[in-house]
């Protein structure tokens, strides 16, 4: 069945199959994905690399590796170093009106959209698909707000629009139950027990927090005859339960901003909402973590040696210690018992150099130069520190500027739906003052524009273009200087020149008295201040012998 028009979500038997399908295997396949992957950037792989183990490991083999298991997180600062369209600011403006631009300024900090456009970028490039979700939100003084949330795949679903599949009909808001069959890594006595992990716990209650916070998957809700459907199309709002029957308190069902209050981000999407592709990187992370862990257990078992004895009549108990006798007795006629310790030679360091190597791959197919670390990964560095540099050195070479120009359009999308937001809370004398203090005015164009993002450069490359620029004379010495660091004012800039300057007459000075050249010598010293001292000007040394 495919729904060519919204007003069909009114019908409950259409909401009632709408929901089969949400609650279906394959949609839930999906939402898995979509969780793995927030559970990889969250610092959570270590749950995924046991299930890894588990395909070549009997249970009893991973639980003993418990101790062992890995958890660096590459996921995300790989996803944090190429979702990078916020990372140097944002300039908005609505033209030609200055106290606008002012307001909208203010209500960007209010609404602290900076970083919730940040953190929307982030799981863009983590997830492909994600929503930011304006809701209005009552207060304790009774009045309203607008609160931007971002809603990863797991938690959202999408009829798509008839006529072009790649846009969204209707938007359906649930929570997410973690219903997989997990391996606990908590400790090494519960690693590798099977057990059904859901978003509750059946011990006594329903083992959820309902009073106090709990995990941001945790519904107040337990089951899913009590899971709540939260519906949004351009004309119409209302909450269902698990068999499409509203439940909503109010009797009205219209949308009274006329707008689903959401708006979808999707990168490289094929005649079809949901994005495919992007779990390269999931994938590796829990790969390489499982390498890691093998290194670990591989380290240390086989660094113990294995103590083997031979003979009859061996002792059954047997405690070995620098302070430990071991008594073997035999008769005559009988093989002298003998003892020893069997010594392994794993390969660790050809491990490590293959962890290395598949985590270089990672990063640069993933659009990272690892090229300000070696130019060949000789595993001369020690193991830890070889894969921290790798991933910390690692700059995205690809272009910002395709990501920039999503985000302008998006923001513009954004604006709008909370201007709509102020407009109907504010007809009702419902607007909270935070946000009546800063208006924005109808129909407001709003200009977005992002600082220029700097080339990437070594250190090398860095200072070979600042040498070149000075030999041509395209700069002077106080912006060869804000060249080196782009953080320094010009006034900073011209007080470390003097600061490095009168250092360099020191050490000239010095090297004079040592070599007992004549006072009165005359250095030039190249000097640019804006200061009595000009450049080129003659310091003369009148340092006695």
């Amino acid at each position: 069945m495919r729904i060519q028009s919204e007003s069909e979500v009114l019908d409950p038997k259409v909401r009632k199959q709408i929901i089969e399908e949400i609650m279906a295997g394959e949609n839930q396949e999906r939402k898995n994905e979509a969780f793995k992957r927030y559970e990889c950037y969250k610092d959570l792989t270590k749950n995924w690399v046991v299930q890894e183990l588990l395909k070549t490991f009997s249970e009893t083999t991973v639980s003993q590796m418990g101790y062992a298991i890995a958890n660096v997180s590459l996921v995300k600062k790989v996803i944090n170093k190429l979702a990078r369209v916020y990372s140097n600011g944002v300039t908005r403006e609505i033209v030609g009106n200055k106290e606008a631009t002012d307001s909208l300024k203010e209500l960007s900090k209010t609404l602290e959209l900076n970083d919730k456009f940040k953190k929307t970028n982030r799981y863009l490039r983590l997830q492909n698909n994600v929503q930011m979700y304006l809701k209005p939100v009552p207060l304790s003084n009774g009045r309203y707000t607008v609160k931007p949330e971002i809603l990863q795949p797991y938690l959202y679903d999408v009829v798509e629009d008839y006529y072009d599949r790649t846009k969204m009909l209707c938007l359906v808001i649930s929570d997410y139950e973690k219903n997989l069959v997990n391996y606990t890594t908590s400790d090494v006595s519960s690693a590798g027990v099977r057990r059904q992990t859901t978003s509750y716990i059946h011990q006594g209650g329903d083992g959820k927090d309902q009073v106090i916070a709990d995990s941001p998957i945790d519904s107040s809700l337990s089951g899913d005859e009590n899971k709540q459907f939260i519906w949004w199309t351009n004309s119409f709002h209302f909450t269902t339960d698990s068999k499409g029957v509203i439940i909503s308190s109010s009797d009205e069902q219209e949308n009274p901003i006329k707008e689903i209050p959401s708006v979808d981000f999707n990168l490289d999407q094929d005649n079809q909402y949901w994005s495919i592709g992007g779990s390269d990187l999931i994938d590796a992370g829990i790969l390489i973590n499982s390498m890691l862990t093998q290194v670990n257990n591989i380290g240390v078992v086989q660094g113990y040696g294995q103590m083997w004895m031979k003979g009859k009549k061996l002792p059954t108990n047997v405690v070995v210690g620098p302070n430990k006798i071991i008594r073997m007795e035999y008769e005559e006629g009988e093989p002298v018992p003998d003892l020893g310790f069997a010594q392994a030679d794993p390969k660790l360091q050809e491990l490590m150099e293959a962890i290395q190597m598949y985590t270089a791959l990672t990063l640069t197919t993933n659009n990272l130069s690892t090229s300000g670390v070696s130019t060949q990964l000789s595993g001369s560095a020690t193991f830890p520190s070889g894969i921290a540099m790798l991933i910390d050195k690692a700059e995205s070479q690809e272009d910002v500027k395709d990501q920039q120009e999503l985000f302008v359009n998006k923001e513009q999308q954004v604006w709008d739906i909370i201007k709509k937001w102020m407009d109907v809370y504010a007809s009702r004398n419902l607007l909270d003052e935070s946000l009546l203090a800063s208006p924005i005015p109808d129909a407001a164009e709003i200009s977005v524009s992002f600082p220029q993002t700097n080339i990437i450069q070594t250190e090398k490359e860095k200072l070979e273009v600042i040498e070149k620029r000075k030999d041509l004379g395209l700069n002077t010495m106080i912006e060869l200087m804000m060249l080196d660091n782009p953080g320094l004012t010009k006034e900073q800039a011209a007080e470390k020149l003097v600061e490095i300057t009168k250092e360099k007459i020191e050490k000239m000075a010095a090297a004079i008295v040592s070599t007992g050249n004549q006072p009165n010598e005359e250095i030039e010293v190249e000097v640019e201040d804006e200061g009595d001292q000009e450049p080129g000007d003659q310091v003369e040394n009148n340092l006695p012998n």
